[in-house]
């Protein structure tokens, strides 16, 4: 009887380092576009890749030999592949946008896709100050950056931030979204929800904002991302992938949009 009990042990602690191979499910690439337009001539381009195996090594695979034209205002524009699968209007478009609506269209190897946005409001930012916050019991030691601006009265408005130090972006793995429900139509003072670490920071850097006004559309993709990026938690469903403004079938998003930008000298 022992013996045979000495067996069965034996066979289950072999069993439990068994090496098991499981057949990866894999699908077929897609599209994905990430495309601009502004005010802002560096802001103008198209970028066409496809998704890959999620245990694929390397960069995402760009695309090359795209057509890419965009019409607004009884103007039609093409781009022009400037870098591997990144395409830029073949004028400078910054200038001239008009209030009105953009459409965008890319041919990728015989298939169409599309999409549409509409400008909205340009929003200027009046100054920026930066508050040195140390040993606060409610905050992280930090600089904080506050923009001041009038927001536009009378209609909803959507704000997405970028902060450099130095020319260098230091909020890219933050994607900083507000609306205006908090100070509809106001002039205020609004403290960004991020901070610059005190030991990053010496006197003479320069603290620089960025704002983009977009759109409703925009602001609910980008916040789509933010919950996808946050889903790490083995408790949290996965949720959906960000709606897109794509036609097609392609992935990504068409941001139209405005973009303005303060910056201050850091003295303390």
């Amino acid at each position: 009887m022992l013996k045979r009990r000495y067996l069965l042990l034996l066979l289950l602690f072999c069993s439990c380092e068994e090496i098991v191979n499981p057949d990866l499910i894999s699908a077929d690439p897609v599209v994905v576009i990430d495309a601009i337009v502004s005010n802002t001539e560096s802001k103008n381009y198209v970028i066409l890749s496809t998704t890959s195996a999620f245990n694929a090594q390397g960069s995402t695979p760009k695309i090359s030999g795209a057509k890419v034209t965009l019409t607004y205002s009884n103007e039609s524009v093409n781009y022009t592949e400037l870098d591997s699968g990144k395409y830029v209007p073949i004028e400078d478009i910054s200038t001239s946008l008009l209030s009105g609506q953009y459409r965008l269209e890319m041919e990728v190897e015989n298939n169409i896709y599309a999409a549409e946005g509409i400008l909205p409001t340009f929003i200027l930012l009046d100054s920026i100050t930066v508050s040195k916050r140390e040993e606060n019991p409610s905050f992280d030691d930090g600089y904080y950056p506050i923009i001041h601006f009038t927001d536009p009265p009378n209609e909803i408005n959507y704000y997405m931030w970028e902060i450099y130090l130095n020319s260098e972006f230091i909020s890219s793995d933050d994607i900083i979204l507000n609306d205006d429900e908090a100070f509809e139509g106001r002039s205020v003072a609004y403290e960004l929800p991020f901070s610059i670490n005190l030991e990053d920071v010496e006197v003479g850097d320069t603290v620089k904002v960025y704002n983009y006004s977009i759109s409703s559309d925009a602001y609910n993709y980008y916040n789509g991302l933010l919950l996808l990026v946050g889903s790490g938690s083995p408790a949290q469903a996965i949720p959906d992938n960000p709606v897109s403004n794509i036609e097609g079938g392609g992935l990504g998003f068409f941001n139209v949009c405005q973009i303005d930008s303060t910056f201050a000298i850091i003295t303390n």
